[in-house]
């Protein structure tokens, strides 16, 4: 997918003005900003929920799935069907099929719960009930915003790690919007800078450090500790 010169305002306000970037399939891309620098609003664009107001999105060929996860799960999850329920129910008709329900079920760990409700666990397993929702039938275009931030920091890390797993092995074009640096160096290949205001989108470098999925600990190595201060250093000049 290509964005090309997105701008969006909300009547005088600017939000986002010159987005550019190219996404690449197997090659997430995380955006960090400040609150208000219009993170989530760029994410609806790309979900199709959000008209912009000029530029252009050329769609990569074949890709007519995208499911976006947000922070807040309430809004994703059927709360009067199971979890099995929950996560067919995001495939086409005609990929209904048990296997495939039962693999990304088992993905996130909700394999003893499958016919559960969602108002039986907790957030934590309610948020990985909306990422196997988002992940089942392989879409072509994932888009994440902020989905653990509201998670408390040991269900964080160990959902990180899920994420770190799914996406070293996924094809689709990724998009993750985060406040968190860390976490944008632990689940993305590219890191971008969203500033407030509409002054753009700015390119802040691909992190490699080893082969993903990366454990908790390539967190302590030089070279991440270093790119995570040259990240907050961006994003606090942002």
């Amino acid at each position: 997918m290509k964005i090309e010169r997105l701008r969006k305002t909300f009547g005088d306000l600017v939000v986002l003005q010159d987005i550019t970037v190219t996404l690449t399939a197997g090659r997430p891309v995380a955006i960090i900003g400040r609150s208000g620098s219009g993170k989530s609003t760029l994410l609806e664009i790309l979900a199709g929920l959000l008209q912009y107001d000029s530029g252009s999105i050329l769609p990569e060929p074949g890709v007519i799935r995208t499911s976006l996860v947000s922070q807040d799960y309430r809004g994703s999850l059927f709360p009067w069907l199971s979890v099995r329920r929950n996560v067919q129910i995001a495939l086409p008709p005609h990929d209904r099929k048990k296997q495939i329900e039962d693999e990304v079920i088992d993905r996130v760990g909700l394999h003893e719960w499958s016919e559960r409700f969602p108002y039986e666990m907790s957030g934590g397993m309610r948020q990985r009930l909306a990422i196997a929702r988002a992940l089942v039938g392989s879409p072509g275009l994932l888009l994440f915003d902020e989905p653990l931030a509201s998670l408390d920091a040991v269900t964080r890390l160990e959902l990180q790690d899920l994420l770190s797993e799914t996406l070293a092995g996924a094809t689709s074009q990724t998009v993750l919007v985060t406040h968190d640096v860390e976490e944008a160096l632990y689940l993305a290949d590219e890191v971008y800078c969203l500033s407030v205001g509409g002054k753009g989108l700015r390119y802040l470098g691909s992190f490699n450090f080893t082969n993903r999925p990366y454990s908790q600990d390539v967190k302590f190595i030089p070279e991440f500790v270093a790119a995570r201060s040259a990240l907050l250093s961006a994003l606090n000049n942002s």
